[in-house]
């Protein structure tokens, strides 16, 4: 014969309510850091995040693209091997020789990635690519955490 547990129930719940204000703590604080991040940039904006941080930045941004936009965020990329073709390629040659379709490219990049050799080598990449297509680049760093 089982007999029922007489377990309080309570203490589950408090535990999750506990856990869910953590997140929101940490959600608030991540969503503040990002957006001085971005309000200490000018102008438009790329932001760039490697693979595994896309969907971490999905969790800080509950709002989704709307608090990108509302930030001068013009556009959200995936880091990868092939670069940032895509504003590179709408820069063509006029007729009186000047460049046509620079308005499409955003004024900075920001780019947020984990502190890997081969993401900063991905970085170095297309820094180097868009150099070569005429585009002017400033190197600037925030260091927001240090990892030894």
């Amino acid at each position: 014969m089982a007999t029922a547990s007489t377990a309080p129930a309570a203490e589950p719940v408090k535990d999750t309510i506990d856990d869910m204000l953590l997140l929101s703590a940490l959600r608030e604080e991540g969503k503040a850091e990002l957006l001085d991040i971005l309000d200490s940039i000018r102008g438009r904006k790329c932001l760039v995040t490697d693979a595994q941080l896309g969907g971490l930045l999905s969790q800080i941004i509950v709002e989704g693209s709307k608090f990108l936009h509302d930030n001068d965020v013009d556009y959200l990329r995936e880091l990868k091997d092939e670069g940032l073709k895509d504003f590179t390629a709408h820069q063509q040659q006029g007729e009186d020789g000047q460049r046509v379709g620079v308005a499409d490219i955003p004024e900075n990049i920001v780019y947020i990635v984990r502190p890997h050799l081969p993401l900063m080598n991905l970085i170095a990449n297309q820094i180097n690519e868009a150099a070569k297509s005429g585009t002017c680049t400033s190197p600037r760093s925030t260091t927001v955490f240090d990892n030894p």
